[in-house]
């Protein structure tokens, strides 16, 4: 569950200093905080609450929503409970990837769209644009969590290597 957390708060973390650096990026690292973490072996009590704690947590950084991405990231991580089930393919996971951030995009598009006028065309740029780097991102930290993970439950189980 501590690594979890980590992970969480390293993606909001990272939510707002990567697009300071990048021009014309829309970073979806808690969306791959959501992914990695339905990989790991936690109570979905705890997960969800930690969910939607980091979720209001990234409401009042960056979006005056209050608790709206609370519930968007419990319905991801629901989502991809579902998805995922027992399947750890990389792969696969890649494809889950993919699937929640058009979802998330869609849903963040249907709201802002009740509000303001908003242009589809120029959001869709952004997000084919930011894509490239937001699958190394996720390459990168699945590789490098799903690893520690690993060696934490080798650890617990006291197997030598």
């Amino acid at each position: 569950m501590i690594l979890a957390i980590f992970l969480l708060f390293i993606s909001v973390f990272l939510e707002s200093i990567i697009p300071n650096l990048i021009r014309e990026f829309i970073p979806f690292f808690m969306i791959v905080a959501i992914i990695i973490i339905s990989s790991f072996k936690i109570e979905n009590k705890k997960a969800y609450t930690t969910i939607f704690i980091f979720g209001v947590c990234y409401d009042l950084l960056y979006t005056n929503l209050i608790i709206f991405h609370g519930f968007l990231f419990i319905l991801l991580f629901y989502m991809c409970k579902i998805i995922l089930k027992n399947s750890k393919n990389f792969f696969f996971m890649i494809f889950t990837y993919y699937l929640l951030i058009a979802i998330y995009c869609l849903i963040m598009f249907l709201f802002t769209m009740i509000y303001s006028n908003t242009n589809y065309i120029y959001l869709f740029i952004i997000i084919f644009k930011s894509l490239f780097i937001n699958s190394i991102h996720f390459i990168i930290t699945y590789v490098l969590f799903i690893g520690i993970n690993c060696l934490i439950r080798n650890r617990n189980k006291k197997r030598s290597y």
